[in-house]
């Protein structure tokens, strides 16, 4: 793997990571207790919704890790990537935009695997 790739899934995990954190414990909704957290108003479906992103990336890290550097990313890769960003526009309304880094992270890794030019 490259610098700039190991750097951009680095990124994207430790984001994604944050952002299952902040739904634990930032109050999003009107009140300001622990109730007022995405996983506090929606229970399960909350950390499903939150968990989502971390594990678009880490599958999309882990298909690039066994994926031979001198290939391109490879179609599990890209549609990993391309997964988190339609799931981020769907989100759209509840995580999906503080998702997007984690897109732009995913898609830049793929978009760099492969050799030099």
């Amino acid at each position: 793997m490259r610098r700039g790739q190991r750097v951009a899934l680095s990124i994207a995990l430790v984001w994604a990571a944050a952002l299952l954190v902040g739904a634990f414990t930032v109050p999003v909704y009107g009140g300001s207790g622990a109730e007022a957290t995405l996983i506090g108003v929606n229970g399960a479906s909350g950390v499903v919704v939150a968990a989502a992103p971390l594990l678009l990336a880490a599958a999309t890290a882990f298909s690039l890790r066994l994926r031979d550097p001198h290939a391109g990313a490879g179609l599990l890769a890209w549609a990993l990537a391309i997964l988190s960003a339609v799931y981020s526009i769907v989100a759209i309304l509840s995580v999906g935009i503080f998702a997007l880094p984690v897109v732009a992270c995913l898609i830049y890794a793929c978009a760099v695997h492969g050799p030099r030019r």
